[in-house]
């Protein structure tokens, strides 16, 4: 068993097995940084760069000078931009949508939002504002309370829309509790879609986007502990904010929850990814029997679609040892699907379930409170692969050490899904990324993992999951503790390396190296 963070963040990256060069680079005089504050920029599928953003300077009593900075693939730095702002912003989110870049802060004493937007020298090109409703207050300062150097803090609520802007996510109390939908276009359009008009209690997450369509997946109650849920799709036209349909996908023997969207292909027809279940679990409690591939036309008609069941057609392509774990999957998040250069496409997936909390309880019992009673327990990586009309080609199972991921109370009236996404927020899976070339013929599948050696010390290993023209390696490297207890994070890289942060708070220094991943 391990506890992810505790052991990440005392470690840093030395890969003894691997002679190879090492480029890097230094940011001193840092004041404070948040492992949710940097990332990857990616151009046409490819890792082309990084930004970072952190605490500088203290300007006054009230405001702190932050910096963003800019570098390319190599980590050499080509742009910086200096922001001076409240001491109490944090970075929500961010994403590049190919062309710039959007940062999401959130101002916890004025109550505020803040996006900036920047080209991919670090210019600032548009500024957008906006009042914090006090339903989203609740959620975000929650995550405020329970965020830290090493974790990542705050889920996702802000995607980029290739060359064309960025969509953004959030809950706003109206009719009932619902959600809006904002989008920012490069060229400062916006527009806004909610659930204002609907009598239920509505929450939305994004599945696709792109320049015509931005496509969401809605689980809609009658209240808050209601078991009778209605699951539909949101198309809404990404140039005019319109509206274009509300469907719900139906199967005559199963039900269906949409977890992700790839692409859409020159017809126009969207791809779409999910999980099925027995009809009639429409709270989606039970285990899923499956996943399901479906591709849908503009109208939001169902085209064709594939389902692959966990026990009769994925469990052909297993082994003995592997055959009860894919029967008893419990719950699969998909990180990412993707395509390759081949055609084939490929289901990143990580096993997750919830379980009751031995610790949690007893405080709850000694307290008379709710102190968390149930934990996330994160396994198995699980690789799918299919070819081009979706027919299984066989399950790739990466056996990883379970993680235990506490929870905040009240997460015991939680459904599994919902768990899943407070998990991500924390940082709670081991998948880290994956990261393609320019022509997608080479791909790498990263995550972390804790492995118990009897007679050694325990270590972190990097697992690296490499296709080069569809053929399968697998590499692991180790992740071995240094004397500095600092925050570390993983990032995607360049073809065949990969980047390691480590964050040296004693030192006020942060350290980003490039390392070889062998392909």
């Amino acid at each position: 068993m391990k506890i992810k963070h505790f052991l990440l963040g005392v470690l840093l990256v030395l890969i003894g097995h691997l002679n190879v060069y090492s480029q890097s680079s230094t940011i001193t005089d840092v004041i404070k940084f948040n492992l949710q504050s940097v990332g990857p920029i990616v151009t046409d599928a490819e890792v082309s760069g990084y930004y970072l953003f952190y605490e500088k300077d203290k300007v006054n009593r009230k405001i702190r000078a932050y910096e963003l900075i800019i570098m390319d693939q190599n980590l050499n730095k080509i742009g910086s931009h200096m922001i001076e702002a409240s001491k109490y912003t944090y970075v929500l989110d961010a994403g590049f949508n190919n062309d710039h870049l959007m940062l999401k802060l959130y101002d916890i004493k004025e109550k505020s939002i803040i996006f900036k937007e920047f080209d991919a020298n670090a210019k600032n090109i548009n500024s957008y504002e906006r009042e914090v409703s006090s339903l989203e207050k609740l959620v975000l300062n929650q995550q405020v309370q329970t965020s830290s150097d090493n974790d990542m803090g705050f889920a996702p609520s802000l995607y980029p829309i290739k060359n064309v802007g960025f969509v953004d996510y959030r809950a706003e109390k109206l009719n009932k509790h619902g959600f809006v939908i904002d989008f920012y276009s490069k060229s400062g359009k916006k527009w806004r879609v909610d659930s204002n008009d609907s009598d239920l209690l509505e929450m939305a997450t994004f599945i696709y986007g792109d320049e015509n369509i931005i496509l969401s997946n809605v689980i809609a109650r009658k209240s808050l502990f209601s078991k009778d849920t209605e699951n539909y799709l949101l198309a809404i036209d990404t140039k005019s904010g319109k509206v274009l349909y509300k469907k719900q996908l139906e199967h005559k023997l199963f039900d269906l929850l949409v977890l992700n969207g790839l692409e859409s292909d020159a017809e126009g027809n969207i791809h779409l990814f999910g999980s099925f279940y027995e009809k009639g679990d429409k709270e989606f409690k039970s285990s899923s029997l499956g996943l399901f591939a479906m591709k849908l036309n503009q109208k939001g008609e169902i085209i064709s679609e594939n389902l692959m069941s966990w026990a009769n057609d994925l469990g052909k392509f297993l082994d003995v040892n592997h055959q009860g774990k894919i029967k008893d999957v419990g719950y699969l998040f998909i990180h990412d699907i993707v395509r390759n250069a081949d055609g084939n496409v490929y289901v990143i997936g990580e096993q997750f379930r919830k379980a009751a909390d031995g610790f949690g309880i007893a405080a709850s019992v000694l307290s008379g409170r709710d102190e968390g009673v149930v934990k996330m327990v994160t396994e198995d990586l699980n690789i799918i692969e299919l070819n081009s009309e979706y027919k299984i080609q066989g399950i790739n199972i990466i056996d990883k050490e379970k993680t235990n991921i506490s929870l905040p109370s009240g997460a015991v009236y939680y459904g599994a899904h919902m768990l899943s996404y407070i998990v991500k927020s924390k940082g709670g899976f081991d998948y880290e990324f994956t990261q393609f070339n320019s022509d997608k013929s080479i791909f790498t599948i990263g995550y972390t993992d804790y492995k118990k050696i009897k007679g050694s010390p325990d270590k972190i290993i990097l697992g690296a999951v490499n296709y080069v023209d569809s053929e399968r390696s697998h590499d692991e490297i180790d992740l071995n503790s240094q004397k500095n207890k600092s925050p570390l994070r993983v990032l995607p890289g360049k073809t065949g390396n990969y980047v390691v942060l480590e964050y040296n708070k004693s030192e006020r220094s942060i350290q980003l190296e490039l390392k070889k991943i062998a392909l």
